[in-house]
């Protein structure tokens, strides 16, 4: 069993300021001419030096320099900034990868024309081979003109009654499919909902054509056409890739297993995380859905090493806040639906979580709604009771959308840490503020400023694919809170975090929930040189322009990836 109690937990890990640093070996290669971000602690040196893929210097441009020897490789940033590589903490390599595979129809701009999504699907049916599936992602409703358009089996039955339909949701928490694909799934009016999933019906009983939750797409997608293992690893290949590009060096890949099966996935993760030139660090957590009843898992908590480990186990309890799935408390604005759990009882969720904490796994739990994280808290204090080494697990709230500041004072009793996919703000804080949660929720959502001051340790990510991985834009998103909609406005203006704690979300307290700072996230003496050059500086660019500085290169281990 991995010890994970063996690792820090301090907020404030000593270091010795930049400009003391002094070494005596010589450096492979020295980056000066630019601003280094240290972000532990916080502030800038003038200089890096790097030896055998760790830091070996950090500070004043004189004191690095003198480590390089004749065999050193100098680089100038012509005023660039070097900063630690970003960690993006919650994402889904497997659904980035079929999304490359499918239709896209995520619109980066809001209020997209229902009718433009229809003629896409429609100009992308030709283009089905025989016997296929005309799949697609990335449809959101909640930025569909007219707002809350959405697809029913009959506006699907009219681009195809031949061809089977399958659209994912951008949540990934709703699907929806036209009369064909009802038919070759061999689900009927009369068909039960599968565990933690539902076939959406109407008040008279009739399908609409809506799934909720991935286990309802589970009879769909086992008609689609086998895709290769050839084709899928190419998938996940160009996925790593698109988070490279970000400057992303490390990754969260949650829910493992539940596209491909855990066996498949452990196998493409493995073998990529062998292949020269592998531009990311990957840390799973296995999909719950994904694990067999009484089944021995083919991987143990802790096992792999740091480009591939497998540390936890994530459970989701809630589907999405703007799919009107995720559980509340309180209704929804102007209805009288709150969501639905995902586990009917904390006995079931606990039955299914306590084995895992026992076996050392790091668990995680996806909270879009308050109602749900009551049960999260709930189990999560059951689980610390019967294994209380739990507690140093580096547990996780995933979302934490909405919540109430009671249960943020529960959070730091059992010790958690939280992960908030602060696009939230930035692609949904409007229509949470105007349709959907109303001004007092919505201000609230993603509450940086709440955590910090109980003194929680949390992460900004980006649920790829529900949001597009900007590491740049979470912290221009946690700093000014401006959502895309309404410019002038700002959402919760009183949950707005400095650059400092943004940059240290995406970068230190995200290694934290990896269970890798003591590797990664920081400019220190030791680390891994993991790193990221940037045309400006998020210390000193104006915040509302974060997302506008360009990711230049990437750096694993001291090597070039980008």
């Amino acid at each position: 069993m991995v010890c994970f109690a063996c690792q820090s937990d301090s907020l404030n890990i000593a270091v010795s300021p930049p400009s003391q640093t002094t070494v005596a070996s010589t450096s492979d290669m020295v980056f000066v001419g630019g601003p280094v971000l240290t972000v532990n602690p916080p502030g800038q040196a003038e200089a890096l030096a790097v030896r055998d893929g760790k830091i070996l210097a950090v500070g004043d441009r004189k004191s690095v320099l003198a480590t390089a020897g004749p065999n050193t490789t100098v680089i100038d940033l012509q005023g660039h900034t070097v900063m630690p590589g970003f960690v993006e903490p919650h994402l889904h390599v497997n659904t980035t990868a079929l999304g490359l595979a499918s239709l896209n129809l995520l619109s980066e701009q809001p209020d997209k024309p229902l009718s433009q999504v229809l003629s896409e699907l429609r100009t992308a049916l030709p283009q089905v081979p025989v016997g296929g599936w005309l799949v697609a992602t990335g449809f959101d409703p909640s930025r569909t003109m007219p707002r809350f358009a959405t697809l029913d089996v009959q506006a699907l039955d009219l681009i195809s009654t031949t061809v089977p339909i399958f659209v994912l949701n951008a949540s990934g928490h709703i699907a929806y499919v036209n009369t064909k694909a009802f038919q070759l799934a061999g689900v009927s009016n009369a068909t039960p909902n599968p565990p933690n999933g539902e076939y959406v019906k109407d008040a008279n009983g009739n399908l609409t054509g809506q799934l909720n939750e991935p286990t309802a797409y589970a009879a769909f997608e086992s008609k689609f056409p086998p895709s290769t293992d050839a084709a899928n690893l190419a998938g996940f290949r160009q996925a790593l890739q698109i988070f490279s590009q970000a400057g992303v060096t490390s990754i969260g890949d949650l829910n493992t297993g539940i596209a491909f099966g855990l066996s498949k996935e452990i196998d493409y993760l493995t073998i990529l995380s062998q292949e020269k030139g592998t531009p990311v660090r990957v840390f799973c957590y296995l999909a719950a859905l994904a694990i067999v009843p009484n089944q021995t898992l083919p991987v143990q908590p802790g096992q792999g090493n740091d480009m591939l480990r497998f540390i936890g186990v994530k459970f989701t309890l809630d589907g999405s806040t703007q799919g009107f799935t995720a559980a509340l408390n309180q209704p929804y604005l102007n209805t009288n639906q709150n969501g639905t759990l995902d586990y009917p009882s904390n006995a079931q969720l606990l039955q299914d979580a306590l084995p895992l904490a026992r076996a050392g796994w790091q668990l995680s739990m996806h909270c879009n709604g308050d109602r749900a994280l009551d049960q999260a808290l709930d189990v999560y204090r059951q689980v610390q009771v019967a294994v209380p080494a739990s507690r140093n697990h580096r547990m996780r709230i995933e979302h934490l959308t909405v919540q109430q500041e009671s249960q943020l004072d529960q959070l730091r009793e059992l010790n958690l840490t939280a992960s908030l996919t602060i696009g939230h703000v930035f692609y949904w804080g409007q229509v949470f503020f105007q349709d959907i949660l109303g001004p007092e929720r919505a201000n609230r959502i993603d509450p940086c400023a709440s955590l910090k001051t109980r003194g929680i340790r949390f992460s900004l990510n980006s649920d790829a694919t529900t949001t597009t991985v900007e590491p740049l834009r979470y912290i221009e998103n946690a700093v000014t809170r401006v959502p895309q909609l309404n410019p002038p406005q700002i959402l919760g203006p009183e949950q707005r975090i400095g650059v400092d704690d943004a940059i240290r979300a995406v970068t230190l307290d995200a290694a934290y929930q990896l269970f890798m700072d003591d590797k990664i996230g920081s400019l220190e003496p030791g680390k891994l040189a993991d790193l990221v050059i940037l045309s400006g500086n998020p210390r000193t660019v104006d915040p509302s322009q974060l997302r506008s500085i360009k990711v230049l290169e990437t750096y694993l281990s001291g090597q070039r990836r980008l």
